[in-house]
């Protein structure tokens, strides 16, 4: 908060108690003031106004929030090893897999946030299966909402979804307005994976006034290789001057959890502020 607005703030309360300030001085780095004030006993007393400068906002650091997604199909000595990571990443769950819950559960007590990864029809169905219960889009709407709430149900403690796959379904209106009002409902937020160029799922759900983002880059595609790293650092340097929030997208398989530590060092140098997803959603 700017220091003049803060006094603005003060002078009003002290007027409120029938108080009365004699005078105030700042410091020359702006960032103290010192005010005295009469109240209405007529006792002189001090108040000082520090201004806490945010180290984020004195750099001008891009926040960078990285997903892992496809959790839910192992435990073990990989999904510690994921969860050894920098606490700030999210994990996106699979639902009715095998260790989805216990994915969830871990990754909680690791202190990371974990979202629903919603399986959604793609394009190249039934080449390519989103997995068990999926959202397609000819179910009727009883189904989806039945669907939805299962996966809320069975991953309580995540915050919020992203879709897996649905490059099909998040194109299709009626779809997305079911899915996305049973995650409104339930106070959950929404990330577009960005699976289709022609999705609209994240302009449904910035239009339902829900919390809301959209994924600007997979860090793993078409492979993991230092060539790709290299690539893919240079995009979001790119991406970093037009914008102060990211969102980049991996997922959770051995190769990729090496690569995604390579990456997390190769960015350490740079402007970036690694936050969990829901940080991007608040303005």
């Amino acid at each position: 908060m700017d220091l003049n607005f803060a006094n603005i703030i003060l002078s009003g309360q002290i007027e409120l108690y029938d108080g009365k300030i004699l005078n105030g001085t700042e410091n020359d780095s702006k960032n103290k003031q010192i005010i005295t004030i009469l109240d209405k006993n007529h006792s002189q007393k001090y108040v000082v106004i520090f201004r806490y400068r945010n180290t984020k906002n004195d750099e001008n650091k891009t926040q960078l929030a990285i997903v892992i997604d496809d959790f839910g199909n192992f435990k073990g000595n990989l999904l510690e090893k994921f969860c050894s990571l920098n606490k700030n990443i999210t994990f996106a769950i699979l639902p009715d897999l095998n260790h989805s819950t216990f994915a969830m559960q871990r990754a909680v007590e690791k202190n990371h946030e974990t979202m629903i990864h919603i399986p959604m029809e793609p394009i190249s169905y039934p080449k390519n299966n989103p997995g068990k219960n999926a959202i397609y889009v000819h179910l009727e709407e009883k189904t989806i909402r039945q669907r939805m709430q299962h996966y809320i149900e069975q991953l309580p403690l995540c915050v919020g979804a992203n879709n897996h796959m649905g490059s099909l379904a998040t194109t299709d209106q009626k779809l997305m307005d079911n899915v996305l009002s049973v995650l409104q409902n339930n106070g959950l937020y929404f990330i577009d994976s960005r699976t289709s160029a022609a999705s609209i799922a994240y302009k449904t759900a910035s239009k339902m006034g829900m919390l809301t983002f959209e994924t600007n880059l997979f860090l793993d595609t078409p492979d993991t290789s230092n060539e790709t790293m290299k690539n893919k650092i240079s995009q979001l340097k790119s991406l970093a001057k037009n914008r102060d929030k990211i969102l980049v997208i991996t997922h959770c398989t051995a190769e990729k959890y090496k690569y995604l530590k390579k990456f997390l060092v190769e960015i350490e140098g740079l402007n970036f502020e690694l936050v969990p997803v829901s940080k991007l959603l608040k303005n």
